[in-house]
């Protein structure tokens, strides 16, 4: 769990922070590769989601706000997982508060296992 930790952050902290930032080609790339790489690593920890509790429960509390809005998102994901989610999920995906949490909501409708054979 201590790798899943390490790098559940180590992608977190490589989003784009601003508008500005996303304008950067070299810096969207980074921020593209991050949310691929925490993407891959949330389908992982879906497998075993009781096993992650812990984990998910500590980068909830990090102090990088973009390791704790993954974190949120995670959350979300994991609980919403069943046929009574998908309309929460596409609600967040057009309407959250946070791009990220769009985001992810979005990725999560798109390729995540319960979905994608419907």
């Amino acid at each position: 769990m201590k790798d899943h930790y390490t790098a559940f952050v180590q992608y977190s902290k490589k989003f784009a922070r601003t508008f500005e930032e996303l304008q950067d080609k070299r810096l969207r790339q980074i921020h593209n590769r991050a949310m691929t790489g925490l993407h891959k690593l949330k389908c992982e920890m879906f497998e075993d989601p009781d096993k992650c509790a812990d984990l998910i429960l500590s980068l909830l509390e990090h102090e990088d706000e973009n390791v704790r809005i993954s974190a949120g998102a995670y959350c979300i994901q994991a609980e919403t997982h069943t046929e009574e989610g998908i309309t929460e999920l596409q609600t967040i995906s057009e309407n959250g508060s946070d791009r990220y949490i769009r985001f992810s909501a979005e990725q999560c409708l798109q390729y995540c296992k319960p979905f994608r054979f419907k």
